[in-house]
């Protein structure tokens, strides 16, 4: 288990070692799905020049959050934004 979480983490640096940001999206991508939310949270919140990729980065974190906060900021900025339905689905399942 431990070599596994050190090929993670070593996978996770070399796509971090590229200057792509689709390469980055990865690379959080896979710290989000293998449970390294620090590190998944490090990634997104980088300083994105692509909007379609600040918007992806910010739905990861607000997955990450404890708060609706960043989800009601995202649809009051965005509403019409193609990755708004998925944040009404973060606002939907979080609320009572």
């Amino acid at each position: 288990r431990l070599h596994g979480l050190r090929q993670t983490a070593s996978a996770i640096d070399a796509l971090l070692a590229s200057d792509s940001p689709r390469l980055r999206i990865l690379a959080g991508d896979w710290a989000f799905a293998t449970g390294h939310d620090g590190r998944a949270r490090q990634i997104f919140e980088h300083e994105w020049p692509n909007p379609d990729h600040a918007a992806f980065a910010q739905y990861r974190l607000a997955q990450l959050d404890d708060t609706d906060a960043r989800v009601v900021d995202f649809l009051n900025q965005q509403p019409t934004h193609p990755f708004s339905p998925l944040f009404r689905q973060l606002l939907n399942r979080t609320s009572p």
